[in-house]
């Protein structure tokens, strides 16, 4: 009955605090959830089995050896979660392992009658019952008495121990806790492969960097976009243990991402080369996807903070766009694009144009919603993301000297001095 209260009162707490049970689905993971059944499945055979067909001595010792298992595999339940999760996971673990430390010695837990008495709960009698297999009355001959059932609970006609208490606390945690953290929505944006079958598009939200179409895409490590989501909505119908994405470190090798695509006729300018909108569209569908990889979630373009458009692309050049996120935000990440066009015909390859543009992650209901950090790993990747910084304080600036401006203009005062502008390294 004590569990019942704690699953009853962490419901009542999650959704006080506007949490979903479909989250508590996606942040709680069994894993090793075979060693639970086993340990529940060894407790209910020992309590049912009769007598004359397995000695009390060896059930009392099965009882024992899967308290034993329960903590154990609760102790890797609490290792494969964090933050408020892992603590409840814990709670659990230390709940039953009072219980085992009060049963181990004593053969049982010890049972106060005083405590019965005053719950109005039923005394047993007998010695072959499920009563005795776990539990023996508190004397002078048991020890660690404090530990036992001596607390009454009138309502419920029932006493319980003190890892009874811990226990229920930690169950009631981990459905609250479950509840209140969003998990990252899994955004089904992706580039198909030419060889694979897809079925109908989900439609984005408005804003949202096109990543459809007939493009033929390729991810970092040779691996096609269709296989990574693949992977990544495998791993979330497993039940994966999302963490609170300001705990998560990604490194900006992760969101690499390159795209090809032959430029035909009908991406042909009035001049008879390339129109720059047809790099542009690409240049966005690239960093989109940089920034899905990163967030693992929904992603908006925000700005397109510089885009330099070093030399033409000409009609029959292969297009080719890697692009990675730079530096992030609390909520927003800075993804570089590089764009370098190939003659089909001599090999020739040409850096023609670099981007970086804002992104923001966004949860189901289309909010802001945190970022994992960005760690880089070699000195190009801690280069790329000072020159972000740079860029970010610049676009502060220029917003704040705009505003200054502006506010001084109705105020009829003299502007102030524009601030000196200082261009980085065009390359991503």
């Amino acid at each position: 009955m004590l569990y019942l209260a704690g699953i009853v009162l962490g419901l009542a707490a999650g959704f006080a605090a506007g949490g979903r049970l479909r989250w508590l689905a996606a942040n709680v993971r069994f894993p090793w959830v075979w060693l639970l059944y086993a340990a529940v499945l060894a407790q209910v055979g020992a309590g049912f089995t009769p007598a004359e067909w397995l000695a009390r001595e060896a059930k009392f010792w099965i009882v024992v050896g899967s308290y034993g298992v329960l903590i154990v595999w609760l102790g890797s339940v609490a290792a494969a979660h964090r933050s408020w999760i892992r603590i409840a996971f814990a709670l659990v673990a230390v709940g039953t392992a009072l219980n085992l430390v009060a049963i181990a010695p004593n053969r049982g837990i010890p049972v106060s009658r005083e405590a019965l008495r005053a719950a109005r709960a039923p005394i047993p009698s007998g010695e072959e019952n499920r009563f005795a297999l776990k539990h023996v009355f508190a004397s002078d001959r048991t020890v660690l008495n404090w530990l036992g059932d001596t607390i009454p609970v009138r309502p419920i006609r029932d006493v319980i121990s003190i890892g009874d208490i811990v226990l229920g606390a930690g169950i009631a945690l981990v459905i609250a806790a479950g509840m209140r953290t969003r998990p990252p929505a899994v955004f089904e944006a992706f580039v198909p492969d030419e060889r694979a079958t897809l079925g109908p598009r989900v439609p984005a939200a408005p804003g949202v960097a096109e990543l459809t179409g007939r493009r033929s895409g390729r991810l970092a490590g040779d691996q096609s976009v269709t296989e990574f989501l693949s992977r990544f909505a495998r791993d979330y119908a497993v039940g994966h243990a999302y963490e609170p994405m300001s705990e998560i470190i990604r490194h900006p090798s992760e969101s690499r991402v390159s795209l090809s695509q032959a430029m035909s006729i009908t991406d042909a300018n009035l001049a008879g080369n390339v129109h720059g909108g047809v790099i542009m569209k690409l240049v966005d569908t690239a960093a989109g996807l940089s920034a899905i990889k990163h967030a693992h979630g929904r992603v908006v373009t925000v700005s397109m903070d510089e885009m330099s458009f070093i030399e033409p692309v000409y009609l029959t050049d292969l297009v080719t766009l890697t692009s990675q996120v730079n530096d992030v935000g609390r909520t927003s990440m800075e993804v570089g694009v590089r764009v370098e066009a190939e003659n089909t015909i001599t090999a020739e390859r040409r850096h023609v144009s670099s981007a970086y543009l804002v992104f923001v992650a966004l949860d189901e209901e289309g909010k802001p919603q945190p970022v994992p950090r960005l760690e880089p790993e070699n000195d190009e990747e801690r280069r790329r993301q000072e020159d972000a910084k740079i860029r970010r304080r610049h676009r502060i600036a220029r917003k704040e000297a705009l505003l200054a401006r502006r506010d001084a203009q109705e105020r009829g005062e003299a502007p102030p001095p524009p601030p000196v502008d200082v261009t980085g390294d065009p390359a991503p």
